[in-house]
C-alpha cells in the first residue's frame, strides 16, 4: 500500500510539472511572438531599443526553456535573433521583415511543440 501511494504521489508531482512547464513555455513564446509581430519597421531606432528589450526578456527566460526545448530549436531562435540585430544594424528594412517572420515561425513552432499534444511527444 506504501508503494501505491508512494507512486501516486511521484506521478501526481511528475505530471503537475509537465502541465506547468507546458503552460509556461507557450504562454512565453506567444507573448515574445506579440511583441515581435507588433515591431515597426519603419522607425528603425526605436525597434532597435524595442528589440533589445524582447531579446533581453527571451535571455532571461531561455535556461528554464532550454530544460525542455530541444536545442535546435532555440539554436533557430537565437539565429533569428541574430538575424535581425545583423539588420537593424544594416538599416535593412526587407532583412529585417524576412528576419522577424522567420523568428515569428521559430516561436510559434516552440508554442507548438511545447503543449500536449502527439507532435510534443513523438
Amino acid at each position: 500500500m506504501k508503494a501505491y501511494i508512494f507512486a501516486t504521489i511521484i506521478f501526481s508531482a511528475l505530471l503537475t510539472g509537465v502541465i506547468a512547464n507546458s503552460v509556461f513555455v507557450g504562454r512565453t513564446a506567444e507573448r515574445l511572438k506579440s511583441e515581435i509581430a507588433n515591431l515597426n519597421c519603419t522607425d528603425l531606432e526605436s525597434v532597435k531599443s524595442e528589440f533589445e528589450r524582447i531579446h533581453s526578456d527571451y535571455k532571461k527566460h531561455e535556461r528554464f526553456i532550454s530544460l525542455t526545448v530541444s536545442h535546435d530549436d532555440l539554436t533557430n531562435i537565437d539565429e533569428s535573433f541574430s538575424d535581425i540585430s545583423g539588420a537593424i544594424e544594416a538599416k535593412d528594412e526587407s532583412l529585417l521583415l524576412t528576419a522577424k517572420s522567420r523568428l515569428e515561425d521559430a516561436l510559434s513552432h516552440l508554442r507548438r511543440l511545447s503543449g500536449i499534444n502527439p507532435d510534443s511527444i513523438f
